[in-house]
C-alpha cells in the first residue's frame, strides 16, 4: 500500500482505475460526467491543450477516443485534471488513478498503462492496446490503442469529459447524497484488492456519521456521513488507519433545510401609532444559522397583548430574507414582545418598548365640589396624552385654567412636567354663586381642552344679610313686618 485515493468521493460515480476499452458513452454520462470538448483527429494539435483547459474546467477529466459520433469509447482513462496536465519530460509518466499520464507542452499528451514503456516521438510509437496520444503541434491526433497514424483522419475523434470529484456540493446537516468511496492503491495507482484496512474520515469540525470504514477488496465505502456547520468551502481528510497515508478532498457546503426565522436587524424606535424608525429584517436560516437563499417562506409578525401591531404583517421571504417597511405599535406605552413566525420553523422574538406618541388631547381631574372662594380640596391635575391615552412624558406644554359661571382664582397657568401639570398648592378656587360650574384646561401648543364639572357650594360666613327690613314701628307693638336675616 502506497496511497489512498478518493474514488470520486461519490461524484462522479463512474471513476475507473486504469485505461478502459469499449466503454459506452451512456456509462460515462450517467456516472456523473459531462462532455466538455470534442474534435476530429485531423484537426491541428497546436494549442489543443489550451482548448481543453478552457472548455474543461472541473476537477476531474476523462480522456477518450472513438469512431466519429460512436456511442462507444474505444479507449478511455480518467484522473484529476491537475494530474492529466502535470508536466513530464522525456519518456516519463505521472501515474494517477491506475494510468500513466504524460504531458509535454508543444509536443504531445496522452496515457498508457503504468507499466508501459513510452517512446515519445513526438507521440508514443510503442505498440499496445492501452495507449492514447495526440499531438500538441501542427499534426493532428495520432493513436487510439493499436489504431495509429490517425493524424489526418476524420473517421475518429478525441473526446473529453469533465466532473467535479469529491462530495462537490452538500447541503448542511444533511446526509451526503453521494457517500465517499476511497480506494487503497499502490504506487502505480492500482487498487490493492487484498486490503481490508480501515480508512478514517475526518474534518476540523462538524463531521458526523460512520467515520471509520474497513475496506472491502481495497475499497472503503462510507455511509451516513454528514456535515453540520457554516456554509463555504470545506476539506475532508481520509487517512489509512494507523499510518501517515492520507489524502484530502474538498467540497462546498450550501445551506440546508429551513429551520428557523432569525432577526438580523431588530425593530427599534417604537413610538405609539408611528412606524418603527428601524424596521426589522428577518432571515430564513438552517439549523446552523446559514441563510437559505432559496426560501420564499411566508413570515408573519405579531405582538403580545396590550397593543395592536399595524402594517403589512405577512410577507414572503425574497432570497431567504425580508425587511419590513411599515410595522408600528398602537396601544399602551410599555414593553411588548414581537414574534416573527413561519409555519414549521422556530420563531424569532424580540422585546421592544412602545413610547408615547404625539399629544392629541388633555385630561383633567380634581374636586367635583368646592366651597365658594375656597381652594379646591383636590387641586386640578391636567395630563397631556396621546391618541391611546398614554401620558406624553416629553411634554412641557403650557396649561391654562379658565372657569364658566364663576371667577377662577389662584395660579391658573403652569407648564407640564413630564406631561403632567399638577396645580397642587396653586390655590385654584372658584368665586361666585352656588351651582354647577366648569373648569376648563387648555394646552399650548395644541389648543387641546378638557373640562372638570364642579358644584359650587357656599363658603365661609363673612356677613349678615337682611331680606325684609322694618320701615315703621309702634312702641311696644310687634313689628308689622318682621325682619329676615341670612348669614352670608
Amino acid at each position: 500500500t502506497n496511497r489512498i485515493q478518493p474514488s470520486g468521493s461519490g461524484a462522479p460515480a463512474y471513476y475507473p482505475s486504469g485505461p478502459q476499452q469499449n466503454v459506452a458513452v451512456s456509462t460515462v454520462t450517467s456516472g456523473g460526467w459531462t462532455q466538455c470538448y470534442v474534435e476530429l483527429f485531423n484537426v491541428s494539435g497546436t494549442n489543443l491543450d489550451t482548448r481543453i483547459r478552457n472548455n474543461c474546467t472541473q476537477s476531474h477529466l476523462l480522456v477518450a477516443g472513438r469512431a466519429t459520433g460512436s456511442p462507444t469509447l474505444l479507449l478511455a482513462a480518467a484522473a484529476p485534471r491537475a494530474d492529466v496536465f502535470t508536466a513530464t519530460s522525456g519518456n516519463a509518466k505521472n501515474v494517477s488513478n491506475g494510468t500513466g499520464w504524460y504531458y509535454r507542452a508543444d509536443w504531445s499528451m496522452g496515457f498508457a498503462l503504468p507499466s508501459d514503456t513510452l517512446s515519445l516521438s513526438s507521440c508514443d510509437t510503442n505498440s499496445g492496446t492501452s495507449r492514447f496520444c495526440t499531438h500538441l503541434v501542427s499534426a493532428g491526433g495520432f493513436r487510439i490503442g493499436s489504431l495509429t497514424g490517425l493524424n489526418g483522419s476524420t473517421d475518429y475523434e478525441r473526446i473529453y469529459f469533465q466532473a467535479n470529484a469529491g462530495v462537490s456540493t452538500i447541503a448542511n446537516d444533511q446526509i451526503f447524497v453521494s457517500q465517499p468511496v476511497v480506494q487503497i492503491q499502490d504506487e502505480d495507482g492500482n487498487i490493492c484488492t487484498t486490503s481490508s484496512a480501515a480508512v478514517v474520515a475526518s474534518m476540523a469540525s462538524g463531521l458526523s456519521g460512520t467515520t471509520t470504514v474497513s475496506a472491502v477488496n481495497g475499497v472503503a465505502t462510507f455511509s451516513g456521513l454528514k456535515f453540520t456547520g457554516l456554509i463555504g468551502s470545506k476539506s475532508i481528510t481520509y487517512t489509512l488507519d494507523q499510518t501517515a497515508i492520507s489524502v484530502a478532498d474538498t467540497f462546498t457546503v450550501v445551506a440546508g433545510t429551513p429551520n428557523k426565522v432569525t432577526l438580523v436587524t431588530s425593530a427599534s424606535g417604537a413610538v405609539n401609532g408611528v412606524n418603527f424608525t428601524t424596521q426589522p429584517t428577518v432571515e430564513i436560516q438552517d439549523i446552523s444559522g446559514n441563510k437559505v437563499d432559496s426560501s420564499t417562506a411566508s413570515i408573519t409578525a405579531s405582538a403580545s397583548a396590550g397593543a395592536t401591531l399595524g402594517g403589512t404583517l405577512t410577507n414572503s421571504a425574497v432570497a431567504g430574507s425580508f425587511t419590513y417597511t411599515n410595522l408600528r405599535l398602537t396601544g399602551e406605552a410599555k414593553q411588548y414582545t414581537l414574534t416573527f413566525a413561519s409555519t414549521g420553523l422556530v420563531s424569532a422574538v424580540q422585546n421592544i418598548t412602545n413610547a408615547p406618541g404625539a399629544a392629541t388631547k388633555v385630561t383633567i381631574t380634581g374636586s367635583s365640589t368646592a366651597a365658594n372662594d375656597q381652594a379646591l380640596a383636590v387641586q386640578p391635575v391636567v395630563t397631556v396624552r396621546d391618541a391611546s391615552d398614554n401620558v406624553v412624558t416629553a411634554s412641557t406644554a403650557s396649561i391654562t385654567l379658565t372657569a364658566t359661571g364663576a371667577t377662577i382664582g389662584g395660579t391658573v397657568t403652569m407648564n407640564a412636567v413630564n406631561g403632567v401639570a399638577n396645580f397642587d398648592g396653586k390655590g385654584v378656587k372658584l368665586t361666585g354663586l352656588v351651582g354647577a360650574k366648569t373648569i376648563t384646561a387648555t394646552s399650548t401648543p395644541g389648543s387641546f381642552t378638557a373640562g372638570l364639572a364642579v358644584t359650587l357650594t357656599y363658603g365661609t360666613a363673612t356677613k349678615l344679610g337682611v331680606s325684609a327690613a322694618t320701615v315703621s314701628a309702634t312702641n311696644r307693638v310687634s313689628f308689622g313686618a318682621q325682619p329676615t336675616v341670612t348669614v352670608q
